[in-house]
């Protein structure tokens, strides 16, 4: 009997083994597919995340365009408003210019004819009004020459330097209003 013991106890723990490996065999294949399912529904998840990022994306990007458009569109506006600001203060300016050589004409003739002025400083001018001119010009500390000639020439030249010639000539003809007549 006690090979017939051996036997039932080897069989017994056999049923044992074998329904504990079906049981854990049961369970891999449950665990397995509730992982599987799992994996499938965070597949599913991160698709819909990335679909609506990229959704998201695309519409900051669609309201960032018209922002931009809308501000250039603005721009725009405001360019074309200041161009015709500038061609309008253009036409005020001709005005201007045009009244102003119509009302002084020799000095207008004598602004485009380039006069000699440095001779008319020199005949019309002390050596201190020269150098008060220079001064209005904020020139006086660039001026050079001894003689009254010499000092006019050299107010005339650092003017045209500074580009004041037309601002020097305004002054001349406020100090000596006859100074560009005939």
């Amino acid at each position: 009997m006690d090979l017939w013991n051996f036997i039932s106890s080897f069989v017994r723990e056999l049923a044992a083994i074998t329904a504990a490996m079906a049981f854990s065999l049961w369970l891999d294949g449950r665990f397995r597919g509730r992982l599987d399912a799992l994996k499938a529904q965070n597949a599913i998840q991160t698709k819909r995340l990335e679909d609506d990022r990229d959704r998201q994306i695309r519409e900051m990007r669609a309201e960032r365009l018209r922002e931009l458009n809308e501000i250039r569109a603005e721009h725009t506006h405001e360019l074309a408003e200041s161009r015709a600001e500038i061609q309008q203060l253009r036409a005020e300016l001709s005005l201007v210019v045009g009244l102003l050589t119509q009302q002084t004409p020799a000095l207008g003739a004598s602004i485009s004819q380039d006069m000699n002025v440095a001779k008319l400083l020199a005949d019309l001018f002390s050596a201190e009004e020269i150098d008060l001119l220079a001064t209005e010009l904020g020139l006086q500390t660039a001026i050079t020459g001894d003689s009254l000639a010499a000092r006019a020439a050299s107010l005339v030249e650092i003017a045209r330097q500074h580009n004041l010639s037309f601002r020097l000539r305004q002054l001349v003809q406020r100090e000596r209003p006859n100074a560009f007549a005939s």
